[in-house]
């Protein structure tokens, strides 16, 4: 090999940045990612009281409207789950502040409100048909409620 064959293999290096230089660099990127692990950490919270407080307005007994006293469907929402009859049907149940949804025996029921206070749904599954369903004995709610347009 000649002269000009091993230089240009040869590495060029220029001037080499200091070492502070990379610590700005991952300071940065840990400002970075800090700021939105907290940002995340408080949407989370800011969601989970979000959750209580609609869970909190769906508590009562819920009886199915314009049908004989007999054939009435009812159920009630407690912290612990979903009641019929006195018995405990369903552990789990989800309300995103109008959807309410929870499954028995491998059915999914499903009811949206229809006004801001709580007090009134309607059944859109199991899909055999719709029907109202009005709260008998509903938390207290905030004054100044109205129905909701949806």
């Amino acid at each position: 090999m000649n002269q000009f064959t091993t230089m240009a293999y040869k590495k060029k290096s220029g001037p080499k940045k200091p070492i502070h230089h990379y610590a700005r660099v991952w300071v940065l990127l840990g400002i970075i990612v800090i700021g939105l692990g907290y940002g995340t950490a408080m949407m989370i919270l800011d969601y989970q009281k979000v959750q209580k407080v609609y869970r909190k307005q769906i508590y009562g007994t819920w009886v199915e409207q314009n049908v004989a006293d007999y054939a009435a469907d009812h159920f009630t929402i407690k912290p612990k789950g979903v009641f019929m009859d006195g018995r405990q049907v369903s552990s789990k149940y989800s309300f995103d502040g109008v959807v309410l949804t929870f499954t028995i025996g491998g059915e999914e029921h499903r009811f949206e409100a229809l006004n801001a206070s709580m007090t009134k749904m309607k059944r859109t599954a199991p899909a055999h048909y719709e029907s109202i369903f009005i709260n008998t004995n509903p938390p207290e709610s905030p004054s100044g409620s109205h129905d909701l347009n949806w």
